[in-house]
């Protein structure tokens, strides 16, 4: 599971991976694999833990683009 944006939200909040590390409990490993694209699966308490902490929505951690479906 890829957060896509993990990284760049931490960079602008000038949030350190130790610091988010030690303020939400989640292992710096557990949030590098998330942020490198390398972790295979992520679970809802790691989510609202980190949408909670960083003041975000998962559309921003997981990089989600808007699309519309035309009908045929």
């Amino acid at each position: 599971m890829y957060l896509k944006n993990l990284g760049v939200i931490m960079a602008h909040k000038k949030i350190k991976g130790y610091q988010l590390s030690n303020d939400t409990g989640i292992a710096r490993s557990t949030l590098s694999k998330h942020k490198n694209g390398k972790s295979k699966q992520i679970d809802f308490k790691t989510l609202e833990t980190l949408t909670n902490y960083l003041d975000c929505t998962l559309d921003e951690l997981f990089g989600v683009v808007p699309y519309t479906v035309k009908p045929d």
